[in-house]
């Protein structure tokens, strides 16, 4: 686009605008070269600045002149292009052979010996170079913060599932652990009327037990660096309650409705619905001082739908979708095959949503020394 409107500049000046450019066929032939290469600038700057220089001289061998708009155009863009995707060395050196050509120019135009003629040629050279080398200076930062934006969100997300892992594996661990038990209690109970079933049912108990073994090596290489070993149980909806009032004692009034048949939950989903609902209340915490916040959680037919909605705070703070917070939850909705949402409302208020689906029908609820489904 650039080129070919020059070069409509380049036909006009030489046909219709300075006429005295003479012989004009052979001038015309020269200003096409010279606009016409500025279309592969941005592939090979340095040759095109090659072209448009050696263009400029014949202009100036030729017509005695390196004065016409479009020539002097050119020449800048030639030069601003070297500064924006050439090498560094080149382009000073190009500074250098553009400020030569240019005074060889001025030497041979009879009507051009005006001392600041010469300076300005080379404040024209170098103020094209500098102004292209700062816009690539500026992409390359660009870049560069947009990288390290994508390589902190991708730790964030491993970071979290990390997090995620060492939380399910207490859940695993707990449900393996009572199935060892069981298996024992009825190994015990069979050993004597069927020896060889209770035999079987030892092997179970003991692949168990290895299991179980294995998945706590597997949780040291997942703890972080100075990580305790968490004793007590893993939270749930069950518990939400008690953080409710952690946070109303805090100094953020939340209401917390509960609606819909509360059944059992499995307890990696019931652990996910409880981070949920606790990272969002951090947030509210955290970046919506002066809000109150509204917990809704329903038990509907096969999903469990969890929103969280914080009133406008009395000052913004930083933007709650920064952060580990939000990563952790979308990562939890994921992870049981849910979905995440989340954003400002034109009413000012913040929400977040999370539907998790549930397979009730598939649920094995284990009380105390039974099974029931």
């Amino acid at each position: 686009m650039v080129a070919s409107a020059l070069a409509a500049l380049a036909l006009a000046s030489v046909w219709l605008i300075e006429p005295g450019q003479e012989p004009r066929p052979t001038v015309t032939v020269i200003a096409l070269v010279m606009t016409g290469s500025l279309a592969w600038r941005r592939r090979a700057p340095t040759a095109v600045l090659t072209a448009v220089l050696i263009a400029l001289l014949a202009l100036a061998t030729v017509a005695h002149t390196v004065s016409p708009m479009y020539a002097l155009l050119a020449t800048i863009i030639a030069v601003h292009a070297v500064g924006a995707y050439g090498p560094w060395r080149i382009g000073l050196v190009g500074i250098g052979v553009t400020a030569v050509v240019l005074w060889l120019g001025l030497w041979m135009d009879p009507t051009r010996h005006e001392f600041f003629d010469y300076p300005f040629a080379l404040m024209l050279a170098a103020g094209s170079w500098g102004f292209g080398a700062a816009l690539r200076s500026r992409e390359r930062r660009a870049i560069r913060l947009q990288e390290q934006g994508e390589q902190l969100a991708r730790q964030a997300v491993l970071e979290e599932r990390a997090r995620i892992a060492r939380e399910l594996h207490d859940v695993i661990a707990h449900s393996v652990s009572v199935m060892v038990v069981q298996t024992g209690l009825v190994r015990r109970r069979i050993s004597r009327e069927r020896p060889d079933e209770a035999h079987l049912l030892g092997e179970v108990e003991q692949i168990g037990r290895l299991a179980l073994d294995e998945m706590r090596r597997l949780l040291g290489l997942l703890r972080a660096d100075g990580e305790e070993l968490a004793l007590s149980p893993q939270p749930g909806l069950a518990t939400l309650a008690g953080l409710v009032e952690q946070m109303r004692a805090s100094g953020v009034p939340v209401e917390l409705t509960v609606t819909g048949d509360q059944g059992p939950l499995p307890p990696g989903l019931d652990l996910a619905a409880y981070r949920i609902v606790q990272e969002a209340l951090t947030n509210v915490l955290k970046h919506g001082a002066g809000s109150a916040a509204h917990v809704a959680i329903d038990h509907g037919r096969g999903q469990l739908t969890i929103g969280v909605t914080n009133t406008p705070p009395h000052q913004e703070g930083p933007s709650p979708h920064v952060g580990h917070g939000m990563v952790g939850m979308r990562e939890r909705a994921a992870l049981y095959g849910g979905t995440f949402e989340a954003g400002r409302r034109p009413d000012g208020t913040f929400s977040i949503r999370a539907t998790l689906p549930v397979e009730r029908e598939r649920l094995v609820h284990v009380t105390g020394n039974e099974v029931s489904q």
